[in-house]
């Protein structure tokens, strides 16, 4: 478990739970949901009387998988996003993540997702 940067009393897991212990007693965290289709994780954190939300891929990424290159996407390996376990996930390129879209047939152009 390590502190989320930025976040005092905010603390992340391998596996992508996370827990407060911003008042004292430490709890985990339940997640919502984000992104267009509500497809991924997320919390709300608090600071300096400020909300933020955050995706929990990233906030994982972030706290465990070096990333010397500056890559700015965070890829889940089984496209499952759901699935927020520090194994499953890898930074990458916006390139990276669109040519994995068609790849898989996630990819949907121009027209709207069914």
């Amino acid at each position: 478990m390590k502190e989320i940067a930025d976040f005092p009393g905010y603390f992340i897991t391998r596996s992508g739970e996370v827990w407060s212990n911003k008042y004292g007693t430490p709890y985990k965290m339940k997640p919502g949901r984000a992104g267009a289709k509500k497809a991924y994780l997320m919390v709300t954190l608090r600071k300096d009387g400020k909300q933020y939300a955050r995706k929990i891929h990233r906030l994982v990424a972030e706290a465990f998988i070096p990333n010397p290159k500056d890559l700015p996407i965070v890829m889940h390996k089984d496209d499952d996003p759901h699935n927020n376990c520090v194994e499953n996930l890898r930074w990458a390129t916006q390139r990276e993540n669109i040519l994995d879209c068609v790849a898989k047939g996630r990819h949907v152009g121009n027209r709207k997702a069914k």
